[in-house]
């Protein structure tokens, strides 16, 4: 079975839907066969050799754009590749190609479309709000003719845009978690230095993630009356300048660690090297967070913003749910966590149990493998 998988972004560039695109790329093998088809980063192209060619690793294809704002792209060479495939997957939101999409749709009805819905969308942007009216028009055809949608948490869907959607087709819509890897998991409960516990924050630093909530974590960490803990930000983007000069203005440069170049052996080593992970989003474009359970799956305790679908990632045996956007909230939640180290152990025990019941990659694979071959 040959899939025609379509998303907004791909690695190298570090974000949540690229990434759990080209997990899913892997976790398929070798009984399913996808290509992906994304973009490249501006329209005049990038450094990226294969550009408009197949990756012999991945079977990557990164196609110019006509026009790119942000993580819209308009691909108008979907419409000449896609007939040879048995199905598609479209990861969504993806404006200005959801339109390509639907277009294509038009003439060849017969193939399996399957729609991995990730989040709802605020465009702030006023290009970007163009293309997003269309890209919404273009997005609600193709949820209404496609075979099955896939949601990581019906608890998003629940209260999302297209929540009317969900209750007049509830059994169109599934919900498969995101997976991590069976060799990925690190048992280890105990905190090495109760002195100094490692927080983390894992994510993008750019623009298109600023629904992130790094500003807030860093005022939080700037009120907090417990001084056991050095925090390490993981991540990169044109946001990242600022973050370090907050860090300044509050003097934290000796306890807070910005680490904008990890490769993801080191990435996990940092896993697991940490105590609590914290996600202290703003709002509903985190839908999941993978991070999560990444950081779970290394024995992480975790706090995270009470939004749905992050909610419901972990439950209160593995860590603690913030009030969005509030830093006083999340202070007070951390600086009592940082008086107990009894519960954090407690919590990065849980964790680790947790993802390794609920999202190691063998559940996960079967999950996506009854849902293609089913309707095939």
């Amino acid at each position: 079975m040959r899939i025609a998988q379509i998303v907004c972004s791909f690695p190298p560039y570090q974000g949540g839907m690229g990434n759990s695109a080209y997990r899913l790329s892997q976790l398929l093998k070798p009984e399913i066969e996808i290509d992906t088809y994304t973009t490249l980063k501006s329209k005049k192209g990038n450094k990226q050799k294969n550009t408009n060619k197949k990756n012999k690793l991945d079977n990557t294809y990164y196609l110019k754009p006509l026009i790119k704002i942000g993580q819209a792209a308009i691909l108008p060479g979907l419409f000449f590749k896609l007939k040879k495939y048995d199905a598609i997957i479209l990861h969504l939101p993806f404006f200005g190609s959801a339109e390509v999409l639907y277009l294509y749709r038009l003439f060849n009805k017969k193939q399996k479309l399957y729609i991995f819905y990730h989040m709802d969308v605020t465009a702030k942007n006023p290009l970007y709000k163009i293309l997003s009216v269309f890209g919404n028009l273009a997005g609600k055809k193709l949820l209404q003719s496609a075979d099955n949608i896939i949601v990581s948490s019906i608890d998003y869907i629940k209260n999302s845009k297209i929540k009317n959607l969900y209750y007049k087709n509830i059994n169109k819509f599934t919900e498969i978690n995101f997976h991590i890897n069976d060799n990925y998991f690190y048992k280890d409960q105990v905190i090495k230095d109760i002195n100094n516990i490692q927080l983390l924050f894992v994510g993008g630093l750019d623009k298109a993630h600023y629904f992130k909530g790094v500003e807030q974590l860093i005022k939080a960490c700037a009120k907090l009356e417990q001084k056991n803990w050095t925090l390490n930000i993981v991540g990169n983007g044109d946001l990242l300048a600022k973050y370090k000069k907050l860090t300044e203005t509050f003097k934290l440069n000796n306890k807070i660690n910005f680490l904008n170049k990890i490769s993801d052996d080191k990435l996990q080593k940092i896993y697991q090297s940490s105590d609590i992970m914290i996600l202290p989003s703003l709002n509903r474009n985190e839908a999941f967070g993978i991070v999560l359970i990444e950081a779970m799956s290394n024995s992480n305790a975790v706090i995270a913003s009470n939004l749905p679908g992050v909610r419901q990632v972990f439950d209160k045996n593995c860590g603690l749910h913030i009030k969005p956007k509030n830093i006083d909230n999340l202070q007070k939640n951390l600086d009592e966590l940082l008086k107990n180290i009894k519960t954090i152990e407690s919590f990065k025990n849980q964790a680790y149990k947790l993802a390794k019941n609920k999202y190691s990659s063998s559940i996960i694979k079967e999950k996506w493998i009854k849902i293609l071959k089913d309707n095939k």
